[in-house]
């Protein structure tokens, strides 16, 4: 028997596709020669980790998980 609500299990399961890694970060940020917000929005890092196989920091993947569990009550 599963802890966890249907609803959440698919929700950690979506985000357990994404590796939590900051070199991405590093590494736009050196060719930019800026620096990229911690805290992505959960739009932009969903899309992104999709379109680039990229993962995000903790700060953006916590967000991430924390809207995307309000979006589903």
């Amino acid at each position: 028997m599963n802890a966890f609500p249907h609803g959440l299990c698919e929700v950690l399961q979506e985000l357990a596709r994404f590796p939590y890694e900051n070199l991405s970060k590093v590494s736009a940020d050196c060719e930019r020669i800026s620096l990229s917000p911690a805290l992505e929005s959960p739009d932009f890092f969903y899309h992104r980790a999709v379109r680039d196989g990229l993962g995000g920091t903790c700060f953006s993947m916590t967000h991430y998980l924390k809207k995307r569990l309000e979006s589903i009550g």
